[in-house]
């Protein structure tokens, strides 16, 4: 007749190594916390904007550029990313959120929350060149979009 005694050996020491080894580890884990922290190099001064939400960001590496929504001000800001200075000011949005930008059309995908709408701008000028209203899709290649003045029922 078997016992189940033989099982229980394995299964202690299995519990035991992983207590071992959880013990052994957390002084590697304490010395990671004595690390330096992030240290800031440079800060890059934003006069005339409001307090609010600066969380989202799209980049274009080619072309040196940092996009970045600043949410309560209803722009997006372009930087130089070589230059760290701020290039650009996209105005005309309610409440820019997230972003994306395609590189091999040259555009970049601006979600405007309050207006519930994708605005869709050119890169070189940054002039808006379509839009689409919450709820329709933008796929395809290249994705469509409505041209300005268009309505969509």
């Amino acid at each position: 007749m078997r016992t189940s005694r033989p099982a229980l050996l394995p299964d202690l020491f299995k519990r035991y190594f992983l207590s071992l080894l959880v013990l052994l580890a957390i002084p590697l884990l304490l010395e990671a916390q004595h690390s330096a922290p992030l240290k800031l190099i440079q800060g890059i001064p934003l006069p005339g904007l409001k307090e609010g939400d600066f969380d989202h960001f799209a980049v274009d590496l080619d072309g040196h550029r940092l996009f970045l929504t600043a949410e309560a001000n209803g722009l997006v800001e372009v930087f130089d990313t070589q230059t760290n200075k701020l290039i650009h000011t996209i105005r005309g949005l309610e409440a820019p959120h997230s972003m994306v930008y395609r590189a091999d059309l040259k555009r970049l995908f601006v979600v405007d929350g309050d207006a519930s709408e994708i605005k869709v701008y050119e890169t070189n000028a940054y002039g808006l060149v379509g839009h689409r209203q919450r709820g329709h899709a933008l796929l395809g290649n290249p994705p469509e979009v409505l041209p300005l003045g268009a309505v969509v029922e």
